[in-house]
């Protein structure tokens, strides 16, 4: 009776497992733009994608990407290689492929023939998928339990999905935005920022002061705006600012992007979270309301005069 399990369980790892030359996990852009061009190399890979979607933050939200939107300078002509071939495909996807192609050959600047819709954008990127031998794997998560990346001396061998699937495969591509294959396989990283001195740079570090988007009227930090002793308001941290130039270890802010439509049949509504404490904003209503403020002072002096 062992035998026969064990002739079993092999049999079911035998099918659960698949080898590949390059298995990549995460559908991100850094994802499906590696297993496009590794196809192209004449290389068997694997895309592995832990959620239902693919394309990572490209159909998450960010369909207003910083190309030109920046008064002070034009960043479109660094955009080159898969990351143009999809822009192309995208105006094409839209009927805009002539001004799209006269913006290039000018160099033109024009933030709206780089935007794209969430839907339209995952659209685009399955169907050019499709057009390569790419074996797609969705809903396939990386095992979190310790065994589930094995590695030969430093080398990455193989890993299992939560589902138990087995993928091996000669290198190994982390394309998610944490990091969760190389954290699992042990790499080192780093938490916060370094300081200007550990790799000879300048901007690395803490700095005495930041003027680039920062608020444009001072907010009042205190709970009563007129006691001190009050506290401090959600989000304002009291403590001494740290010597400009040394690392630390915090995590960089990061805002969530929403996708909104003025097509009535193609809305939801907005709804209140249990959790929601309208007292954590407090911050940005004082900004709005001394902005407000001010831009009406403004009006009344120029008014005067």
């Amino acid at each position: 009776m062992d035998n026969l399990l064990y002739v079993f369980t092999s049999f079911i790892q035998r099918n659960l497992s698949k080898s590949f030359d390059v298995v990549i996990y995460g559908g991100t852009a850094g994802g499906y733009s590696a297993a496009i061009q590794i196809v192209r190399m004449g290389k068997t890979v694997a895309l592995l994608e832990p959620t239902n979607h693919i394309g990572g933050n490209v159909v998450e939200g960010l369909g207003g990407t910083d190309i030109d939107n920046h008064q002070e300078f034009q960043n479109s002509l660094a955009v080159g290689g898969i990351a143009l071939e999809f822009y192309r495909r995208v105006a094409k996807a839209y009927g805009r492929e002539a001004a799209f192609e006269k913006m290039l050959k000018n160099k033109e600047k024009n933030t709206s023939l780089w935007r794209l819709e969430s839907s339209v954008a995952e659209r685009i990127i399955k169907e050019w998928l499709s057009e390569y031998k790419i074996e797609l794997f969705y809903k396939t998560r990386l095992n979190e339990a310790k065994r589930a990346v094995q590695k030969k001396d430093t080398q990455i061998t193989q890993i299992r999905s939560e589902d138990g699937r087995i993928f091996r495969a000669k290198i190994f591509i982390d394309a998610t935005i944490e990091g969760d294959l190389l954290a699992a396989a042990g790499v080192s990283a780093i938490v916060g920022r370094e300081a200007n001195s550990q790799y000879n740079e300048t901007l690395n570090g803490i700095m005495a002061e930041t003027t680039h988007a920062q608020f444009a009227v001072k907010v009042n930090p205190y709970r009563d705006p007129n006691n001190p002793e009050s506290g401090l308001i959600p989000t304002i941290q009291d403590e001494p600012l740290s010597t400009p130039g040394t690392g630390d270890k915090r995590l960089q802010a990061y805002c969530f992007r929403v996708c909104l439509t003025q097509k009535a049949d193609n809305q939801i509504r907005f709804y209140k979270p249990v959790s929601f404490d309208r007292n954590e904003y407090e911050i940005y209503l004082r900004y709005l309301n001394y902005y407000k403020e001010r831009k009406e002072r403004a009006a009344k002096y120029l008014l005067f005069w």
